[in-house]
């Protein structure tokens, strides 16, 4: 999933940058300018050498945090400005994302929940580059666990998540009104479900990989059934 892992550059948000380094300060406006080399500058409180309470700190690519130092960290409320034109604000916990916060990205994908490490962990609701809309868990920033999302068309999937994928046990029906209920590994159906067509035949079986496959039942609209069998998605009988 996730559109924080493609930041790699700026993931820690270079707020560690530079501590250690000799710092050059002067009094403004009861509180401190520091110029912390190469060229990135804080201002706000302190105490001693450390920043405490408010403060702003930029660095040369453009990027920007504003908001709550402890101990020389970034830790409560804070808003980061990517030089990219990214913004994420919300909670923070010793120079990492962690607590309640939303992520906008500039290409248009939306993620408010919560968060840990600088990943979603937990509920959390995305919206997608596409359009379309995830509600439910995250683990370590990838969608996994209970979670429905909804398509532009209208098309739905409600059931279990594993690595950003459908997987576990799960519904997805179309615009067109067809549905499967049943399992789902990788992103497709796969293992034991049932599709309805949208004309009222219904099939319940074996699935492989979205194809039907082993045995099954076929069921008409006027409630025929037909035992069958399948091989990659072709009957055999």
């Amino acid at each position: 999933f996730f559109f924080f892992q493609a930041e790699d550059g700026i993931r820690d948000f270079c707020l560690s940058r530079g501590l250690g380094d000799v710092y050059k300060r002067q009094k403004y406006d009861n509180c401190q300018i520091s110029y912390i080399e190469p060229k990135v500058i804080y201002q706000g409180g302190k105490v001693g050498d450390k920043r405490e309470g408010y403060g702003v700190q930029i660095w040369e690519d453009g990027g920007k945090y504003e908001g709550e130092w402890q101990n020389d960290k970034a830790n409560g409320m804070g808003c980061f400005y990517y030089a990219n034109g990214d913004v994420y604000q919300g909670n923070w916990k010793d120079n990492k994302i962690d607590g309640h916060g939303k992520f906008t990205s500039k290409s248009g994908i939306i993620y408010e929940g919560n968060w840990m490490m600088d990943q979603p962990e937990g509920y959390g609701v995305e919206q997608i580059e596409d359009g379309s809309v995830y509600t439910g868990n995250f683990r370590q920033g990838m969608r996994h666990g209970e979670g429905k999302r909804v398509w532009t068309d209208g098309s739905v999937y409600q059931g279990e998540w594993a690595n950003d994928l459908m997987d576990g046990q799960g519904e997805y029906k179309w615009s067109d009104d067809c549905v499967y209920v049943g399992q789902w590994s990788k992103g497709m159906m796969n293992g034991k479900g049932v599709m309805t067509w949208n004309e009222g035949s219904i099939y319940q079986g074996s699935w492989f990989y979205n194809l039907r496959h082993g045995k099954g039942q076929l069921i008409s609209p006027d409630g025929t059934i037909t035992d069958c069998e399948w091989i990659n998605g072709k009957r055999i009988s």
